[in-house]
């Protein structure tokens, strides 16, 4: 009777684990520079330790490091030239190179981190969820309960970004007045806005632009506004019309 060949034994999950991070190594880099924003994040606005502007600049230099990588990972050839420039503006990671950088000269200011804190936390959230989805480990199934409630939330979680990306504008006018800020950062801010607004992968700018139009436009012509205040909203949303770009 011929001896039977043994069987093979299946990888351990973890072992499947540790062979995701190993093979997708810029991935891991990214979701580690992702776990530190969102851990300096919490520490600035809940200090627990250490002090709260070294968590606010160490926020917005993790959230540059990670946008920096997702450049490399989408734009790995870099060229001087104005075709790969062109190419360049279009990556929201480019959007929140500049936004992060604009702002560690900055007096530290709380919504600031918001849109920085959130798309970490989504980010991460989403390649925890994979990792543990491929290696299937059950031994943490609260952590994969946990990170499945931050996905299943992704567009609301990207139109409350979209909100607070709209109302940092104003913040950087009134942190001008109290020289909190420099005269550069407005006009800065204004263009990080409107290439989130002509962001062809995050549609939630235009979207939440045009409800706020939509809105301001139905209580201009409600007829209970008065007519000063509906000739100033009116006023006031064709000038912000006319400042938006074509997407």
């Amino acid at each position: 009777m011929a001896d039977e060949e043994p069987t093979a034994t299946p990888p351990s999950k973890f072992a499947l684990a540790s062979t995701y991070i190993s093979t997708h190594r810029l991935e891991t880099a990214l979701c580690c520079s992702r776990i530190f924003t969102v851990v300096c994040s919490v520490l600035f606005i809940l200090p627990l330790m250490g002090s709260p502007h070294t968590f606010y600049h160490r926020t917005l230099i993790a959230s540059a490091i990670t946008s920096a990588l997702r450049l490399h990972q989408r734009l790995p050839n870099v060229q001087f030239n104005r075709e790969f420039f062109s190419r360049l503006i279009l990556e929201d990671s480019a959007h929140y190179l500049l936004f992060a950088l604009l702002f560690l000269s900055c007096h530290p200011i709380t919504p600031v981190l918001l849109p920085i804190f959130l798309f970490a936390l989504l980010h991460s959230s989403v390649w925890i969820k994979t990792l543990l989805t491929h290696s299937q480990i059950s031994s943490i199934n609260i952590v994969l309960r946990l990170v499945s409630k931050v996905t299943d939330k992704q567009i609301d979680l990207l139109r409350f970004v979209a909100v607070m990306e709209i109302a940092i504008l104003p913040l950087a006018v009134f942190m001008l007045f109290t020289g909190q800020g420099n005269l550069l950062t407005p006009f800065i801010y204004y263009r990080f806005l409107t290439l989130r607004y002509s962001s062809q992968r995050n549609p939630y700018s235009r979207q939440i632009f045009r409800e706020y139009r939509i809105f301001t436009e139905y209580l201009a012509s409600h007829p209970n506004c008065p007519r000063l205040i509906s000739a100033f909203l009116h006023r006031f949303t064709g000038f912000i019309a006319r400042l938006s770009p074509i997407p």
